[in-house]
């Protein structure tokens, strides 16, 4: 079994060599996936091809952050790119692009491995099967039709250990099929796992290996603040020494989720296909969707109809463009799962959510309000839609799922009652709104 580390500098680089990984890739901006680093570091580690001749050495090549989908003038600055670093003496690159319809862009890998490359496909693979546009056995053929001779990937899923099934079936397809190619495996994978990636038979893993330092100088000007990640000599050791004496343990060692807009968008979209098939039982043409931006005009009617049911239709201040910002913005603020019936293309409810954190107890799922129009209820669309959630909430380790009902609201409680939910007598509600706040402010 080999060990691959992902470095962001040549220092990094030549200090996971010397610590015994079969391989490196150098990248830049690790905080957003990894992105090209500059022609300086490039040429830097291509000197290290000298002083270890069998290492693996590449380089990512990813002009931007986000998606994958490039234009033609961001595919040109890519070809550029691979061009530049393989005068500098390296010839191997890690590199990806999707269609639109999120399959391989096999024209274009195909124009990159026609420079004279070796070409690692990255994780923009783990969209694609995230997502079901290929099977694993299609994109292997794919990538080996493009020229492509390595494979980075998680199975489709966050972390490796959890798409170790499909890593296993891609390793065993391109064994019997295309036996020169490479099937690595990565995301999140640490010491506890790594004795079960080799059981499986899958002999290439991708790690991080780095620990954060903190520039205290630099951190006391007002304009800047010095993080870096650089590579852990003990840490590259000690993953080395587990893959030279693995001991698989008996249960896999559970992450905890870094809770990304990414992980949640898939999540949710995972656990919809299973509810949409429970609801189109209970009402023909009732579909449950994850929100987008152009969603936003039908959110605001749902939330007027909201509005009105608790009787405070002139208490509404939210606006569109506040709701484009918080809700699909950078930051995301929100979640909303829409109600639509499909031949009419009306919505008829929604749920509104995000996530809170509890001191008691961690991570918690918040729902601020369900609204189910009145023709609608009785007939088990809301059951669903808090099913829905309650997975969310299950899928992503929340400890609790939290929300509130008005006290007159009878029917409604007398619903939450019947789910499970218990109903917190004991406590009080207390809030400041906006001019509250101000005068809070000014007293």
């Amino acid at each position: 079994m080999k060990l691959e580390v992902c470095c962001t500098s040549s220092s990094c680089c030549s200090i996971a060599l010397q610590s015994g990984a079969a391989a490196v890739e150098l990248c830049s901006a690790l905080s957003c996936g990894g992105l090209t680093p500059s022609v300086s570091a490039v040429s830097k580690v291509a000197l290290l091809h000298s002083d270890y001749p069998t290492a693996h050495i590449t380089v990512l090549v990813r002009p931007r952050p986000s998606d994958f989908i490039y234009t033609p003038a961001e595919k040109d600055l890519i070809i550029s790119d691979v061009k530049t670093f393989a005068s500098l003496g390296i010839h191997s690159v890690t590199v990806g692009c999707l269609t639109p319809s999120l399959h391989l862009d096999s024209p274009f890998l195909k124009k990159i491995t026609e420079l004279g490359v070796e070409v690692t496909l990255h994780r923009c693979v783990d969209d694609v099967l995230s997502y079901g546009t290929m099977s694993p056995e299609s994109l292997i053929d794919s990538a080996a039709t493009s020229g492509v001779s390595r494979i980075l990937t998680s199975g489709g899923e966050k972390f490796g250990v959890e798409g170790m099934l499909n890593i296993s079936k891609m390793v065993e397809y391109a064994k019997e099929h295309y036996p020169l190619m490479t099937i690595v495996a990565c995301g999140g994978i640490d010491e506890d796992g790594i004795g079960e990636f080799k059981e499986k038979g899958i002999e290439f893993v991708h790690v991080g290996s780095s620990v954060m330092v903190v520039d205290e100088v630099v951190n006391k000007s007002p304009l800047f603040h010095s993080e870096k990640k650089i590579v852990s000599a003990s840490k590259v050791s000690s993953l080395i020494n587990k893959i030279n004496n693995p001991t698989t343990p008996s249960t896999s060692k559970k992450n905890y989720y870094d809770l990304t807009p990414y992980l949640i968008e898939k999540t949710v979209l995972k656990i919809l296909e299973k509810s949409n098939d429970t609801l189109t039982k209970k009402q023909s043409g009732l579909r449950i969707h994850l929100s987008l931006k152009s969603d936003v005009p039908e959110i605001i009617n749902q939330i007027v109809g909201l509005a009105v049911y608790k009787k405070e239709p002139d208490a509404l201040n939210v606006t569109r463009s506040i709701l484009e910002v918080d809700g699909f913005g950078m930051e995301r603020q929100f979640y909303c799962l829409l109600l639509r019936d499909e031949v009419s293309g009306e919505g008829c409810g929604f749920a509104f959510f995000y996530f809170a954190y509890s001191t008691w107890e961690g991570r918690v799922l918040y729902l601020e309000d369900l609204y189910i129009e009145e023709k609608r209820r009785g007939r088990g669309a809301g059951g669903v839609v808090m099913k829905t959630l309650a997975e969310v909430a299950k899928g992503l380790e929340c400890k609790r799922f939290v929300w509130q009902a008005l006290d007159w609201n009878t029917p409604a409680i007398e619903f939450y009652e019947k789910i499970g939910a218990e109903v917190l007598k004991e406590w009080v509600s207390l809030r400041m709104d906006e001019e509250a706040i101000n005068k809070f402010l000014e007293s």
